[in-house]
């Protein structure tokens, strides 16, 4: 075998490498994602609204550890929500003194992790704002890994609170048809982001660098193996 066929050969091989690594970074990103998410339930005037955070580490894989905020505007509620931790973790309502964050945290001993759609957390929010008026919640994954260890990628998504609107009766029942004060709806807040762990975009962008390298190694390895066999 010349030295030109051996060069197009191995540079072949190495194409393939790095295609296989990307497919199982694709993989590996696919099979263990996860989601955090909170949700409320309306309050009426002058009650109360119960937003609960969730949380699932992906396909096949179990919650090890986390620390997930809970995010909202102080401004729009009455003091500070009465909030309750899944069994594995802990809560710290304003932590370090930084007010409007609920931070839960937490870890399970279970070989397996916490699976399915986990119960993160629970809070309580006397809403402040008027009927009609929503203020939003949102998730911010500072930390969520496997049972392994392996830091997870989770995706977040936020939800509003939102006061119910009232319905006012005219003076007289004849008078005209009874009207009632906007409805209020819900838009959907961002997620506050993943601080920990990789992100889904830098893989999917690592994920495409590798798999364009291995295609292009292959394609010089091809071209070069081709080469050798006209020169011979």
């Amino acid at each position: 075998m010349t030295k030109q066929s051996t060069l197009g050969l191995s540079m072949v091989t190495a194409g393939i490498a790095v295609a296989m690594a990307a497919f199982l970074l694709f993989s590996s990103s696919a099979f263990a994602a996860g989601s955090v998410s909170a949700s409320a339930t309306e309050a009426a005037a002058g009650g109360t609204s119960t937003v609960t955070v969730n949380a699932t580490a992906g396909a096949g894989a179990g919650i090890g550890n986390w620390t997930i905020d809970l995010t909202f505007d102080p401004l729009a509620y009455t003091g500070n929500p009465t909030c309750s931790s899944n069994p594995s973790g802990s809560l710290t309502v304003n932590p370090g003194g930084t007010s409007g964050i609920v931070r839960f945290g937490g870890a399970t001993g279970d070989p397996a992790g916490l699976t399915g759609d986990v119960v993160i957390g629970t809070c309580t929010f006397t809403p402040s704002g008027a009927a009609g008026t929503c203020s939003n919640v949102g998730i911010t994954v500072g930390r969520m890994d496997d049972a392994n260890g392996n830091a997870l990628a989770p995706s977040s998504s936020g939800d509003q609170v939102c006061v119910a609107a009232v319905v006012t009766a005219s003076p007289t029942p004849s008078a005209g048809p009874v009207t009632a004060s906007p409805t209020p709806t819900k838009v959907q807040p961002a997620g506050g982001g993943n601080l920990g762990g990789p992100t889904d975009s830098g893989t999917s962008s690592l994920t495409w660098l590798l798999a364009i390298s291995g295609m292009a190694i292959v394609a010089a390895g091809a071209w070069t193996l081709s080469r050798a066999r006209r020169e011979n």
